[in-house]
């Protein structure tokens, strides 16, 4: 009888070890989590998706008074769509879409709260992966500074290397992710 849990790249599995990472930084500081989908129109042919995404957070800067911590990926779907799971405040889906088709020229915007599972983080992380990642290809996977901390992927891979597997630490993820983000400050 064959197993019927889905195989996961090592591509996919990275996007999970960085998106669980900051979800749990984010619950262990209260943050509120958003998900958020800027899709490109056919205009969008020789502008850079992530130049405009940085104008983007710097809108919402300017208005709401926040920075976005954000973790990214780039599919490619139609010319190109960013999914962005961030921590912070709540944006109007009006303005957001306004201010999405006057930098990039396409108002088709979504944006929602993303809330805990009976699985807890691990269920988000897991609808993640497998609706946007296992479904179709994405081309690049980034985030932002304040995701979890600067630099905290070589700490991941230094403590991976000294233990020897990651497969002890698969659930481990976030007490690793929380209990860096305490080591550093």
């Amino acid at each position: 009888m064959e197993d019927d849990k889905p195989v996961y790249t090592k591509k996919q599995r990275r996007a999970f070890q960085r998106l669980m990472s900051g979800l749990t930084v984010g619950k262990s500081r209260r943050e509120r989590l958003r998900f958020m989908t800027l899709t490109s129109s056919p205009e969008f042919i020789g502008r850079s998706l992530n130049a405009d995404f940085r104008a983007l957070k710097m809108r919402v800067l300017r208005r709401y008074h926040f920075k976005m911590k954000y973790w990214k990926i780039r599919t490619n779907e139609g010319n190109g769509v960013l999914h962005i799971v961030f921590r912070g405040k709540y944006i109007p889906q009006r303005w957001l879409s306004a201010q999405w088709a006057d930098i990039h020229k396409s108002p088709i915007v979504d944006i929602r709260s993303l809330y805990e599972t009976r699985k807890g983080l691990t269920g988000i992380v897991f609808y993640l992966v497998g609706n946007y990642l296992a479904k179709q290809s994405f081309e690049r996977m980034s985030w932002g500074y304040s995701w979890v901390f600067p630099a905290f992927v070589r700490s991941w891979k230094s403590l991976i290397e000294s233990t020897g597997s990651s497969r002890h630490w698969s659930y481990g993820i976030g007490c690793f992710a929380v209990l860096s983000l305490l080591l550093v400050k």
